[in-house]
């Protein structure tokens, strides 16, 4: 636990769009969700995700987790309304399960909520 902290110490909340540096993120995939289900919009808004997971039928097995985790982080960790688009680096980083795992999570919405206040 100690370690991860110690790798969000570079995080910047300052725009959330911007990629957090920790290292553990993966290159994005020309058949990763984004490709796969949104084509090649360059954003994607909350809504048009969560449309998307409601009506299943995935093609990929683990598109619904990635899914999941996308709606998750935006809605419960950063408390974001469905007008707004997803982050970019969080498209990324669901890629890569095992890379999205590690992420320090704890320090990066205690950033995030300091940087609100």
């Amino acid at each position: 636990m100690v370690e991860n902290v110690d790798r969000a110490e570079n995080v910047s909340v300052a725009k959330a769009e911007n990629l957090p540096e920790t290292g553990n993120v993966a290159q994005i995939e020309n058949d990763g969700i984004h490709m796969r289900y949104f084509g090649r919009d360059g954003y994607l808004l909350l809504d048009k995700l969560l449309n998307r997971f409601l009506r299943g039928g995935f093609e990929k097995k683990g598109a619904g987790l990635k899914m999941t985790l996308i709606l998750f982080a935006n809605n419960i960790l950063f408390d974001h309304d469905y007008r707004r688009q997803v982050m970019y680096w969080l498209m990324l980083l669901v890629e890569d399960i095992k890379a999205f795992n590690s992420f320090p999570w704890g320090h990066y919405v205690f950033k995030m909520t300091l940087h609100y206040i």
